[in-house]
């Protein structure tokens, strides 16, 4: 390493470990004592000012320690940062590894930072899944920044007449939702934006065909507006819901344009103009008796006859 870089590791180890011995810090760095002393004149003129002391204990250390704001991070964002590090690692993300050795990294080089309590429930995901979907974003993100089409095989779980067919896709960006990890992107089999589940992703490749990216598309925007990743035709969502479930939805609330209006302490009404409705079935029929959908009529309906058929079922 070069004389200054060397000198700004020095600087580090101090700042970490406190009080070092000269020895220590010349297999650390991997030089002499004698430069180990060069250093110490060079920082000094820097203004690192780095003391010594004699003893079994003795050695060199940095007369002020340097403070997080040295380097520009806050004692919140390391808290921050620990905070994300452990919901990443406890949804089992296939970054999850690399994304907890970079923060072991940086705090491994910032002294005076603490423990902080805080925990995720954990999730564990087949290892083959994870596996499918890095090799996948690493293909996908490949596309997106070289602005190149995709072809792919993928396997939706709506079985249709065209459901096998090769999809070519303008490939726009990925996102998570549910544990799970998507891409989005124009498909020239459906003339619209759809999304892709990375784990139902059969085979994937890069076209040598470019695309333009249609910048009106506000993924952001999209996902707010329904219900889960759905998008169909909007409409008006009304449903009572009671105790326990009040309350949940209340904490969730689902959607950026929704009213909740209290019906009594065990009662609430929720309205929103929503997309989503298979998503939005499932949820309904989630609560049990706890909800009461006043509208749609179509959605009562079709609650009725899978409750019907639940009931055949079951008797």
């Amino acid at each position: 390493m070069s004389r200054i870089s060397n000198a700004i590791n020095m600087v580090k180890l101090l700042n970490k470990n406190g009080t070092m011995k000269v020895k220590d810090l010349t297999r650390e760095l991997e030089v002499s004592e004698r430069m180990i002393k060069t250093y110490k004149e060079d920082l000094e003129k820097s203004g690192f000012y780095i003391g010594s002391k004699r003893g079994p204990d003795g050695g060199y250390y940095l007369e002020m320690p340097l403070e997080l704001s040295f380097i520009g991070i806050t004692k919140e964002e390391i808290d921050s940062l620990k905070m994300v590090n452990e919901l990443i690692k406890s949804k089992d993300y296939p970054h999850a590894p690399i994304f907890d050795k970079l923060t072991k990294k940086i705090l491994n080089n910032i002294s005076g930072h603490e423990e902080i309590n805080f925990f995720s429930k954990n999730v564990v995901r087949p290892n083959l899944v994870k596996e499918k979907e890095l090799k996948s974003w690493e293909i996908i993100n490949t596309a997106i920044s070289k602005h190149r089409k995709l072809k792919l095989k993928y396997k939706p779980l709506e079985k249709n007449d065209d459901s096998k067919k090769t999809r070519i896709v303008h490939p726009y960006g990925v996102f998570e939702y549910d544990l799970a990890v998507y891409f989005f992107g124009y498909c020239e089999l459906r003339k619209d934006i759809r999304y892709f589940k990375l784990a139902r992703i059969e085979k994937i490749d890069i076209l040598d065909e470019e695309f333009q990216i249609n910048k009106n598309i506000d993924i952001n925007k999209r996902l707010s507006t329904s219900f889960g990743i759905i998008n169909d035709k909007p409409f008006k969502l009304k449903v009572e819901i009671k105790h326990p479930f009040n309350q949940l939805v209340k904490e969730k609330g689902f959607s950026n344009a929704h009213k909740i209006t209290e019906i009594d302490d065990e009662t609430i009404l929720y309205e929103s103009e929503i997309m989503g409705y298979k998503e939005i079935k499932s949820w309904i029929l989630s609560m049990g008796k706890y909800a009461h959908v006043i509208e749609p009529i179509e959605l009562r309906e079709d609650i009725k006859k899978e409750i019907e058929y639940l009931n055949k079922i079951y008797n």
